[in-house]
């Protein structure tokens, strides 16, 4: 079970007639089986802020990052409103940066992906999509919610996600707030036609592993073991969060079948802002065999003693 705690954030006023009116580019639900990673960049000068004044940013990031909360699930990328497709490019490895490098990628950062004009100086772009999924060409006159691909990892990017970035005559623009919003925290309209809640902070994935995890495995699917041997040399329980802030505490417990605590770490989860963060807590084996059964962990996240997440996780050890 994952729980994650979503902010007031949906803005009630709208767009404008001659604004377009965009729905979500994925299909997913956000909060539940995917999550936005990244904002655009709203600080302007040196260091970053999304437009809630929180840290799900990076500096001068110009998008939108919605990703899966499982990089295995196939998720498909839409057309957020209708128009023509100007541009488009596939075949580029569906590996991230950290496998390729930054030289691989150089000039594609975009990495797989389709430029689509929505008139009036509006366009709408769609980036690290997977390899061979694009169904449109160049030219081909979309609807809204007409599928163009799936979300990938091609480019520069490390995690699986669809980078949609919206720009009018070549200005960015972020479509929680609108052109030209005004300072504050949430200030401006909103582009979307459904709202999309803000989720400050959440978890995106929990799970067992018999191997100390990195985040670049967990965005590949490793370490997501629903079953462990009973001669595993250790066992792990790892939980991935984003919108992590300085000072957050975090409890990570880990019990046998029996419901005897094999671990139990409380401590300050980091010094600084994280957008994403990843923590794991085990033990290993000091028996011939794990007792089999059913393994439990337990993750929760608080500040100033007020719990603001709290994620679960099982595995199974088979009796042998």
């Amino acid at each position: 079970m994952i729980r994650g705690i979503a902010a007031a954030a949906l803005i009630a006023t709208t767009a404008t007639a001659d604004e377009p009116r965009l729905g979500q580019p994925v299909q997913c639900t956000v909060g539940h089986d995917c999550f936005v990673q990244n904002y655009v960049d709203r600080e302007p000068g040196p260091g970053h802020a999304d437009f809630m004044c929180g840290p799900l940013s990076y500096d001068g990031h110009k998008g939108t990052d919605f990703r899966p909360a499982d990089p295995r699930r196939p998720v498909s990328v839409i057309a957020a409103a209708p128009g023509t497709v100007k541009a488009r490019r596939d075949g580029m490895a569906d590996a991230g940066v950290r496998a390729l490098g930054r030289q691989a990628v150089a000039g594609a950062e975009c990495g797989n992906g389709v430029l689509i004009d929505h008139g009036d100086g509006w366009v709408t772009q769609y980036c690290h999509m997977a390899r061979g999924s694009l169904r449109v060409r160049v030219g081909e006159v979309v609807a809204r919610g007409q599928q163009l691909g799936r979300i990938g990892l091609s480019g520069q990017t490390e995690f699986h996600h669809l980078h949609f970035e919206l720009r009018k005559d070549g200005r960015v623009v972020d479509p929680f707030i609108g052109p030209d919003a005004p300072q504050g925290c949430g200030a401006g309209r909103s582009l979307w036609q459904q709202p999309i809640a803000y989720f400050g902070r959440a978890v995106l994935a929990a799970g067992f592993t018999d191997a100390a995890p990195t985040l670049g495995e967990l965005e590949v699917g490793r370490h997501r073991a629903r079953q462990l041997g009973p001669d595993a040399h250790q066992m792990l329980f790892w939980v991935q969060v984003m919108g992590l802030r300085a000072g957050d505490r975090e409890r990570l417990q880990l019990a046998a079948p029996d419901g005897t605590v094999l671990a139990d770490v409380e401590r300050v989860a980091s010094a600084t802002d994280r957008a994403q963060w990843l923590a794991y807590v085990g033990q290993r084996r000091r028996e011939p065999r794990w007792a089999p059964g059913i393994y439990r962990g337990q993750y929760r996240l608080t500040r100033d003693g007020a719990e603001l997440l709290r994620a679960n996780a099982t595995v199974r050890v088979a009796a042998q």
